[in-house]
């Protein structure tokens, strides 16, 4: 077995008095590529989340703006799929 190196990154954001967590949850997500970007070296990245939903919509919103970056040739190789749709 190989043994990998973690790397930890651990950011501080600040919690308004006044807004709700889910508001504050959904500011973090949607800064999230930004940040895999600039730490993941374009390297794998663990990414933990609150929920099951939290996680759904964290993926698609990464696999939307992952598709934006990629070239149109390669757009058509990438399909992001609703896993209920598979049900």
């Amino acid at each position: 077995m190989t043994t990998v190196t973690a790397f930890q990154v651990v950011l501080g954001f600040p919690h308004r008095e006044g807004t709700s967590e889910f508001k504050f949850e959904m500011n973090l997500t949607y800064r999230l590529a930004s940040l895999v970007a600039t730490y993941s070296d374009a390297k794998p990245t663990l990414i933990f989340c609150s929920s099951r939903k939290s996680t759904q919509f964290t993926a698609s919103l990464l696999a939307k703006e992952a598709k934006l970056s990629i070239p149109w040739g390669q757009r058509q190789t990438l399909h992001v799929r609703d896993r209920r749709s598979a049900l």
